[in-house]
């Protein structure tokens, strides 16, 4: 194996590559080939890269200077720009959120959006890009309840996409809720949203309810996968509802991420509790179409003994390969079908890994 340690920027505060096997061969078999992916820090630093899986080396950083978090990035549908997703994560009184508009040089625009969550998913539709984010709703009661919506944006205008609040049944719901420091009840706590371009369906991961849901681009529901004390009966008619299974004293709960591989495998980075009662993150890949866990493609953290972190998000690469961001604990890995480790980044001391992104070509974005 050959370990590879550098320094990007000409910074000691950037990431380095610890870890990476030989430069990859038959590339044409290995689907994408450049991942985003963004750094946080708590005072508002960090950074958004592009990472090149055939040369294993970031090729481009930009250095985030506005005192707050940029927590996703996702390509333009034409590759030429990158959209980051910016927030002030660690305000306990809300999130505000910027949607940025860069391209190689920096910030071509910025746009503010209500308050929401730190995911965001970009397409194509007749020639037209599309950008889906997440936004709370508040609803009144007491306490006060937050649930969340789809909001598209085209161009500067922006509609309601999907409602969850008119999903779900909240009586029947099982009580995954979060209860935030200032009382109120974050019931629904999307974490990601996805735009699965092989199904041309969008996907939610929903901690607060447990599940993830995929819809097609009208708003209608797809499917529901159900994790463990979720039944049918906590949502309104869907045509499929899907359990995932619990295995060896281990529940699926409180996912992140969420997208389908060239076998019709779902991927998810969750908590887990173990059978000694320990939560630990883990990656878990799901095929609805059978009901088979792909626990020989679960992998374990890279350090024996990390704990539960904040965060985290998992895509399918192609080659049946998954990539990892492993949230706050700073680490991005690709890993292959075996297990088997083929790179993995750590980042700068008390910088976390954001959410991935690398759905749309980035060639004409590095040219």
């Amino acid at each position: 194996m050959l370990y590879l340690f550098a320094c990007l920027a000409n910074s000691q505060d950037s990431a380095v590559i610890t870890e990476q096997k030989e430069q990859l061969e038959d590339w044409e078999d290995l689907g994408e080939r450049y991942i985003l992916y963004t750094t946080i820090r708590q005072s508002g630093t960090g950074t958004v890269n592009i990472f090149d899986r055939q040369s294993q080396e970031v090729l481009w950083t930009y250095f985030n200077e506005r005192g707050h978090q940029w927590v996703d990035v996702q390509a333009s549908v034409a590759g030429d720009r990158l959209y980051v997703l910016e927030e002030d994560l660690f305000d306990s009184n809300g999130h505000g959120t910027w949607l940025l508009t860069l391209d190689r040089n920096g910030i071509l625009s910025e746009r503010e959006l209500p308050n929401g969550h730190h995911t965001i998913a970009v397409r194509e539709h007749e020639g037209v890009e599309q950008i889906y984010t997440i936004h709370n709703k508040f609803i009144q009661s007491d306490p006060p309840l937050i649930s969340d919506v789809v909001q598209l944006h085209i161009g500067q205008s922006s509609t309601t996409f999907f409602d969850l609040e008119d999903w779900i049944v909240w009586d029947k719901a099982t009580p995954f809720f979060m209860q935030l420091e200032s009382g109120m009840i974050d019931k629904t706590h999307v974490n990601t949203l996805r735009y699965d371009q092989d199904r041309g369906t969008l996907i939610l991961s929903c901690a607060g309810i447990n599940t993830i849901i995929e819809m097609d681009l009208s708003g209608q529901i797809v499917a529901a996968y159900l994790g463990s004390q979720m039944e049918a009966e906590a949502f309104s008619e869907s045509p499929n509802y899907t359990g995932y299974p619990i295995f060896s004293g281990a529940v699926y709960d409180k996912p992140h991420g969420g997208l389908f591989d060239e076998e019709g495998v779902l991927w998810s980075i969750t908590d887990i509790e173990t059978e000694t009662g320990e939560l630990r993150k883990s990656v878990m890949g799901y095929r609805p179409e059978d009901g088979v866990l792909y626990l020989n493609r679960q992998i374990d953290p890279p350090y024996e003994g990390m704990l539960p972190m904040a965060g985290g998000d998992v895509i399918p690469v192609g080659g049946q390969r998954i990539v990892v961001s492993w949230g706050f604990s700073g680490i991005v890995e690709e890993v292959d079908s075996e297990g088997e480790r083929v790179w993995m980044i750590e980042m700068p001391f008390q910088e976390g890994a954001g959410f991935l992104g690398s759905m749309n070509d980035v060639s004409l974005f590095l040219e």
